[in-house]
């Protein structure tokens, strides 16, 4: 989170707006913009005068422009209808005039312990070759984390800079691509961003890749992580499938992650490839190793090479095991469905909620307290610092 809240006040009563820019100015981590574009907004307080519905119709408008921002409201009017409808569009606060120092004052340090802007985590999904499941797991992963906290914002961004296959998995038909986004940088704001996203019913947003051999004009490395950085402020979970092959793009991408999980199989050739991939992260210094985790995908117990034979291969610990069930995982994919639409009780359906409920830090369901995940749950824990 960025260490200053930018506040904005509006108001037509000068003193009414000196006062209250004083005593931010007197309180650590407040910077108040009194020319401030409609989108950058961290708090807002708003003098509600004589023409409500007007006053209102403002309000809602910005809060659209930012929905991270904490709205805090005056007015002079007494009305109880005023606070009801206050309430009812999501105010934090409502200070009858004349304003209370003391209330305005500990409003103001909750507000500045609590928030400042959002920055979401960003969990990227990269497979040591192809043909080792990682839209799979991104698409999965991304669903079961929607699903078992609602509250939270989703995202799901393909980073296959062409034929991206994320559309494929949910069945639907993109409108726009993040190539739309980077042709057109200098407009992007919440509302274009969000305009550009393809909303699934699942509840996660969708931001798919190009297309078309052509479709990544105008896209480099700082384009994407102007994106990147604007969709952190907009979602809690930014889930991307970052493919197998690393480009510039795909570089900046795991440049910019909180976490990398490397999906690899139970075979020489990925275990090999996933050697390889974490000694050159360790050759460029990112991802750091602790931010770097190794998932097993289609797990077989007791097959011919064993965890402890690949552990010790790719000198670093495996993260999760995701249980072998090709039928079931076809049949969702040939569907257009996330496994949990298919069947929630299946074991390789459970496995992704198990591992969602880790990066949540949602205690296990009865059936899954014995599973092997939450045993590993402490060195989940590192992978957001104690997120709460």
């Amino acid at each position: 989170m960025s260490g200053t809240i930018i506040a904005r006040i509006e108001t037509k009563n000068q003193n009414l707006s000196k006062l209250l820019e004083k005593l931010m100015n007197s309180i650590e981590g407040f910077k108040v913009e009194l020319s401030l574009a409609d989108d950058n907004l961290d708090l807002l307080i708003y003098d509600i005068g004589a023409d409500v519905d007007n006053d209102f119709g403002r309000i809602q408008f910005l809060m659209s422009r930012n929905k991270d921002a904490v709205v805090y409201l005056t007015s002079a009017s007494a009305d109880p209808a005023l606070l009801m409808q206050a309430i009812r569009i999501g105010a934090k606060e409502f200070f009858p005039q004349p304003l209370n120092i003391d209330e305005v004052r500990g409003a103001l340090k909750r507000i500045n312990i609590i928030t400042s802007r959002r920055q979401g985590e960003v969990l990227t999904v990269m497979g040591c070759k192809g043909g080792v499941g990682t839209t799979c797991v991104a698409v999965n992963l991304a669903v079961a984390l929607k699903r078992l906290s609602p509250a939270a914002s989703v995202a799901l961004v393909d980073m296959n800079l062409v034929f991206g296959e994320i559309p494929l998995f949910l069945n639907f038909k993109p409108r726009y691509t993040w190539a739309e986004i980077a042709k057109h940088i200098n407009r992007m704001d919440d509302v274009f961003l969000t305009d550009n996203l393809y909303e699934h019913a699942t509840g996660i947003c969708v931001l798919p890749s190009p297309t078309m051999f052509q479709g990544t004009d105008g896209a480099t490395p700082q384009v994407f992580q102007r994106i990147l950085s604007h969709m952190r402020r907009l979602f809690d979970f930014i889930v991307i499938d970052g493919g197998h092959a690393i480009s510039d793009m795909g570089m900046k991408t795991l440049e910019n992650s909180n976490s990398v999980f490397l999906v690899s199989l139970l075979s020489l050739p990925c275990l090999a490839n996933t050697s390889k991939m974490l000694e050159s992260f360790d050759s460029w210094g990112y991802p750091a190793p602790h931010n770097t985790h190794v998932i097993i995908n289609r797990y077989i117990p007791n097959a011919e090479i064993s965890i402890e034979d690949c552990e010790k291969s790719i000198h670093k610990k495996v993260l999760w095991k995701i249980p072998n069930d090709y039928a079931l995982t076809m049949s969702a994919i040939n569907q257009g469905l996330p496994l949990l639409d298919v069947n929630a009780k299946a074991d390789v359906t459970k496995s992704f909620s198990t591992f969602a409920r880790a990066l949540l830090q949602i205690d296990p369901a009865p059936a899954e307290d014995q599973g092997m995940f939450f045993k590993k749950l402490p060195i989940v824990r590192t992978i957001f610092g104690g997120r709460s």
